[in-house]
């Protein structure tokens, strides 16, 4: 189970961002019960938030108080973060080692070679033995809280019930339709010669289709898009997937029907349904699963604030550094 103290993302997005806290680290922000925070392991962790943000520095519209906010936020965790893996050495819960080493072993995989996992791992301040104490840490965190805190919760069948009732739209599936396609393409900024071009060919393609001709065939030898490959197959989508012209005519058809000459910024397409879905409400049983995992996350987030609340309430934090 994630929460908001330990990361669950331990391959690629620790070599992008994460360092390891070093006894040279440039100065130290807190302390916890005596034990330092550094400014560098602050600056990982704001890094990371920032990019779960989906951005990088704060912006314009970001005031100064609202980052100083942001900055506590990352601050409280990381302090919470301590405080978890302090408690885990008092009560001698250990990672599980094998755990730790899939996850390197995870993590090397996503390089071509080891020269090129050992260089990046260089590059983001990491011996492979300093990044192996970086996940122990990380899984010792989680296993406490899965053996001292996450064990203690429960989601009721009423709990899931009224979950389900309360959010109606969420338990709602949209009209999709799928379809498949052959597209001619043409560049916007094409001449009129070109574009006459185009749609003289994809006419021809039309002829073909409306004349019995298998589309799937006509999309594989005809298409310019890599749908091609699956006989111009786009699966199932909603509305506000395709760009519009294209929606309006997909969702304008019946199954099995053929559209004519659809023109989008990509060029000329010629669009076949196979299947229209109506929206419709999910019953409860089929999402119960889902809703019940979503809850326990919840509840074992919020389980696990409070627990911290406690452990830093008993603590000695000391914020030695205005961020």
């Amino acid at each position: 189970m994630k929460c908001r103290f330990v990361s669950g993302m331990v391959t690629l997005a620790i070599l992008a961002c994460c360092r390891p806290v070093h006894a040279g680290d440039r100065s130290i922000v807190a302390k916890v019960n005596g034990v330092g925070i550094s400014q560098e392991e602050f600056d990982r962790d704001w890094t990371s938030y920032l990019k779960n943000k989906g951005g990088g520095a704060p912006g314009a519209q970001d005031s100064p108080e609202r980052v100083s906010g942001m900055k506590q936020e990352v601050l409280d965790a990381l302090i919470g973060r301590e405080l978890l893996w302090q408690e885990a050495q008092q009560k001698k819960i250990a990672a599980d080692q094998a755990r730790v080493a899939e996850e390197m072993e995870k993590a090397k995989k996503n390089f071509p070679s080891n020269e090129e996992y050992v260089k990046r791992l260089a590059e983001s301040g990491f011996t492979e033995s300093s990044f192996k104490d970086y996940l122990t840490r990380i899984f010792t965190i989680q296993r406490l809280i899965e053996a001292e805190i996450a064990k203690g919760v429960t989601v009721s069948d009423k709990d899931v019930h009224d979950f389900y009732v309360a959010h109606p739209e969420a338990m709602r599936t949209p009209e999709q339709v799928h379809a498949r396609h052959i597209l001619v393409k043409v560049d916007p900024k094409a001449d009129a010669a070109a574009k006459e071009a185009a749609r003289k060919k994809i006419e021809g393609i039309l002829k073909e289709a409306k004349g019995g001709a298998d589309f799937a065939e006509l999309a594989k030898k005809y298409s310019d898009c890599p749908s091609k490959e699956k006989g111009g197959d786009l699966g199932s989508f909603q509305r506000g997937q395709m760009v519009k012209p294209f929606e309006e005519a997909a969702f304008s058809q019946k199954p099995g029907t053929i559209s004519g000459v659809v023109e989008t910024e990509f060029g000329y397409h010629i669009i076949k349904v196979e299947e229209r879905t109506d929206a419709s409400t999910v019953p409860e049983k089929q999402v119960s699963d889902r809703i019940r995992e979503f809850l326990k996350y919840q509840k074992t987030n919020q389980a696990v604030t409070d627990h911290v609340r406690g452990l830093r309430e008993k603590a000695k934090v000391e914020i030695l550094k205005k961020l």
